[in-house]
């Protein structure tokens, strides 16, 4: 797996809008994250079926997740709190 800021760095190379990064991916983060938003690139995370994980996802504002269960993905984010 590639780390999350080279990828980001690649993915602002190739000119992506989207980064797609695996759930464990290391360095995915809210310095991820603010780096990919202020670069313009939204970043999508698969497979997130850990609902703690989930949660804190949504707290740190990733634009998607992808879930194996997606009701009660839906659920969860419906009691959590927006940045």
């Amino acid at each position: 797996t590639l780390k999350a800021l080279p990828a980001l760095q690649f993915a602002e190379e190739l000119g992506a809008s989207v980064l797609c990064t695996p759930v464990d991916a290391p360095g995915l983060d809210v310095d991820l994250i603010q780096a990919a938003h202020q670069a313009s690139v939204a970043v999508l995370v698969s497979t997130v079926d850990d609902p703690a994980r989930a949660r804190e996802l949504a707290t740190i504002a990733v634009n998607a997740l992808c879930t194996n269960d997606p009701a009660a993905l839906v659920n969860l984010l419906a009691n959590t709190p927006q940045p």
